[in-house]
């Protein structure tokens, strides 16, 4: 961020994935952004707010389904967790552990998942798409190495 020139109060928005430890760590940084999840991530409610705990910390989010924004759409993409999502803007898609590494793109399949039938067709809809692809691990599949 600092090569980028960008502090954690330019950030407003914050789109979790799935709620693996390893994805959301970092949100303990945006103290002034507005965490987003689903709420099929979630492990407790709690006074209306949607907890995720985990060894280290606990925070609350919002409901996808509360973001609003012209330019970003959510699709739900299952199979890695019941509440993974992936994060559509303009020519890409980010799609978190829906395709942690690029070679489970090519197979269509992943190895930790919840559901094998779901995670098998969360990619098959993402590669139809035909966007480029950012994984939760390994960086991006441009659309045209998918061919």
């Amino acid at each position: 961020m600092n090569e980028l020139r960008f502090d954690v109060k330019d950030i407003d928005v914050v789109i979790n994935t799935h709620l693996h430890f390893n994805h959301t760590a970092n949100n303990i940084l945006f103290k002034h952004a507005k965490i987003y999840a689903s709420p099929n991530e979630c492990l407790e409610k709690c006074k209306g707010y949607l907890l995720f705990y985990d060894r280290y910390a606990k925070f609350t989010f919002n409901p996808i389904k509360e973001f609003e924004d012209d330019e970003i759409d959510i699709l739900n993409t299952p199979g890695h967790t019941w509440g993974s999502i992936s994060v559509i803007y303009r020519d890409y898609i980010v799609v978190g552990d829906t395709i942690p590494f690029k070679d489970d793109a090519i197979r269509g399949e992943i190895e930790k998942c919840v559901d094998r039938r779901y995670a098998k067709s969360s990619i098959k809809r993402i590669k139809a798409l035909k966007k480029n692809i950012v994984t939760g691990h390994d960086g991006i599949i441009y659309a045209d190495e998918l061919s």
